[in-house]
């Protein structure tokens, strides 16, 4: 089977403005444009095998039965250490999902995520139809319940809303709840994936040691699951971006078989962090609707 890695897989990936050709061999490079601010956000992906880096800890052995079984024990590690060494982040997140065959348009958001007790803070920049929207999340606060608000003649009628995270209105158009925002549970959704498949028939799990998100180096960790016959549905590839000086992913895709044969992998998520500042010393006062610098009516 030809490899996804390689090949078109990602023709289908989101807000593809070029693709450009590189002036030396084994480099992709794309530039995806930010939905807010129309700057380019830059990922570099190197195709072709390179030593592992002396920063880098997660380069991972050959075999894939061996690589899955690191890649678990780097990603529990990490699950452990974040919460207490990342008290707390700012950044900007793109994201796009597919929610059942629809894949739904980009949206931006600048976050503020804490993680004890875990709160986060959204505010929308884009698409058009959510810039300036806001919600609040503080866990064993407001019973529950997320606060969020709309902007416009909606807004000023409803005001503050009070919204299960699990609702069917918080979770219009997305597929996952307000408290799986974030790095850590990336980590999380990389330990999950890891366990998962570590019994499957993995093609291969690839290190790409020299990847970059918006010019910060990255290690590029993909795991290859083929499709094992015509036609069939499922997971076909996983990607994951791990910030070098961060020591954290901060881009995650995932892409299915379709089910249908001759259909390449379709993109069923993508999230990437970029501007990602730590340890701001975020107070309660970040995850307050009553906060003067937040629109909350």
């Amino acid at each position: 089977m030809a490899n996804p890695g390689r090949r078109s897989i990602l023709r289908s990936a989101w807000f593809y403005v070029a693709l450009l050709a590189a002036g030396f061999v084994g480099i992709k490079c794309w530039l995806l444009l930010h939905p807010a601010s129309g700057d380019a956000v830059v990922v570099e992906t190197y195709v072709a095998d390179a030593p592992a880096q002396a920063d880098s800890d997660v380069a991972l052995p050959s075999d894939p039965a061996k690589a899955i079984k690191q890649l678990g024990q780097w990603a529990k590690k990490a699950v452990a250490e974040i919460p207490n060494r990342i008290r707390d982040y700012s950044a900007v997140m793109i994201k796009r999902e597919r929610n059942g065959n629809v894949l739904g348009p980009a949206q931006c958001m600048f976050v503020k995520v804490r993680h004890k007790p875990f709160s986060v803070y959204l505010h929308f920049l884009a698409p058009d139809s959510s810039k300036g929207d806001e919600a609040i999340y503080v866990e064993g606060k407001n019973d529950g319940n997320l606060l969020g608000h709309t902007t416009g003649m909606t807004g000023k009628l409803v005001g503050t809303l009070a919204l299960s995270p699990t609702g069917m209105i918080a979770m219009r158009g997305q597929r996952h709840p307000i408290m799986n925002t974030g790095i850590l549970y990336l980590t999380e959704r990389l330990l999950e994936a890891a366990e998962k498949f570590a019994d499957s028939k993995i093609t291969y799990v690839n290190t790409l040691p020299q990847a970059k998100i918006n010019g910060r180096p990255c290690t590029c960790i993909e795991v290859v699951l083929p499709q094992l016959t015509a036609g069939a549905s499922g997971k076909a590839l996983a990607r994951i971006f791990i910030d070098k000086a961060l020591g954290v992913p901060v881009r995650y895709e995932q892409y299915d078989w379709s089910g249908n044969p001759g259909d390449e992998p379709q993109l069923m998520e993508q999230y990437t962090y970029i501007d990602v500042k730590v340890n701001n010393g975020f107070t309660d006062a970040d995850f307050d609707k009553h906060n003067p610098g937040y629109a909350f009516p």
